[in-house]
């Protein structure tokens, strides 16, 4: 219990810190011993709770933090908040609309309009969905930090789940970049054969990625005439929710 106290004691001096401390100022102001710091903080680095980008130099939060941070804020607040937006989406296109929060290394679906016009909301079977192939998981890739993006792509298999799938690595963070530069994913048929989907990101109040809404259509019904008319509608709805969020930005 000593030892989790002390790794806590260095975690809460960084947060309070502003997110970054060097050994020096976390020795003065937990009482340890630097030797002592250096020890607790390489365990830390080791299972990615800190980060340090220089031997010697300052630690900040690690991509374990990332990803803890990515899902709670994504379940404070934003079903409520999304649900009126989503049953509005549904009704103005008759399609299955879904609310997708990131955790890990796989998104989540917490909330579902479907196209009956029935609202569904997923609180505990929740289904859980690869990132490479998915619309809304590959906006969550698309704004990852480029070095953690590139670590998720460069360490897990690009499982073909149909004979569409992407599975070239380079070919996957070109289309990461094209998501990026336009603001939102279109996939067709890549996780399941017969479905098409476009996503688009929801914001929270200080910009950070919180969840991602997305339109699942049967490819009969997804011509590029649809896409046009469903896309503004769909981005719409992103904002909507962003903006209940406390999202000021366009």
């Amino acid at each position: 219990m000593r030892s989790i106290d002390r790794m806590l004691d260095i975690l809460e001096v960084i947060l309070n810190h502003g997110g970054e401390a060097d050994i020096a100022y976390l020795s003065k102001m937990t009482g340890l011993h630097q030797s002592t710091i250096r020890r607790f903080a390489a365990t830390l680095v080791k299972r990615g709770y800190l980060f340090q980008n220089k031997r010697g130099g300052e630690y900040s939060f690690g991509i374990k933090f990332l990803q803890f941070t990515d899902t709670a804020n994504a379940f404070i607040n934003i079903k409520e908040n999304a649900l009126p937006y989503l049953k509005k989406l549904c009704d103005d296109t008759s399609e299955t609309v879904t609310l997708a929060v990131l955790d890990r290394t796989e998104m989540i679906d917490i909330a579902m309009v479907g196209e009956e016009h029935t609202l569904r909301v997923v609180p505990n079977k929740r289904q859980r969905l690869p990132l490479h192939c998915t619309a809304i998981g590959r906006v969550f890739l698309a704004y990852m930090p480029n070095d953690r993006m590139n670590s998720y792509i460069d360490t897990i298999k690009l499982h073909p789940y149909t004979n569409k799938t992407i599975t070239d690595k380079s070919k996957l963070k070109q289309e990461l970049e094209k998501i990026k530069g336009e603001g939102i994913a279109f996939l067709d048929e890549e996780y399941e054969i017969g479905l098409r989907s476009a996503a688009a990101p929801v914001w929270g109040q200080n910009g950070n990625l919180l969840a991602c809404v997305a339109i699942v259509v049967a490819t009969s019904r997804m011509d590029e005439s649809r896409t046009s008319k469903l896309v503004p509608k769909l981005k719409n709805c992103a904002h909507n929710i962003s903006r209940s969020m406390g999202y000021s930005g366009k």
